[in-house]
């Protein structure tokens, strides 16, 4: 977080710019690909076509050598975004129950959090 708002500090802009912190996920991808050879070509090839399908950006996230990617898209085009994915990427599937499981929307919170419970 604090990169990013040095980042976009030095670009004079006053809000977040979207658009510049999609671009930096798609450089982190890049590096994670090329710099640590931690992706594989299927995430590779689902980071493509998420951003195809209007993804502002797409990486993977984990450990890498497999697993998921995380993409960035616009409200409004998330229903849109879902159902291309899923026909270019997640049909092939051998599973039916890919929809819920394999692909799903979530929306930005505050993340993880310590909760202090009083002893009784």
């Amino acid at each position: 977080k604090q990169w990013y708002q040095r980042r976009v500090r030095g670009t004079g802009a006053t809000a977040p710019d979207v658009v510049e912190l999609g671009k930096l996920i798609d450089a982190s991808h890049a590096s994670l690909r090329d710099n640590y050879n931690v992706s594989i070509d299927e995430l590779d090839q689902l980071t493509e076509l998420c951003r195809r399908a209007g993804a502002l950006g797409s990486r993977l996230v984990g450990a890498g050598f497999g697993g998921c990617t995380v993409s960035m898209v616009r409200a409004e085009q998330v229903e849109e975004f879902v159902e291309r994915v899923y026909k270019e990427f997640y049909s092939n599937l051998p599973r039916e129950d890919v929809l819920g499981t394999h692909l799903f929307v979530t929306k930005p919170s505050a993340g993880a959090a310590v909760l202090k419970i009083p002893r009784e």
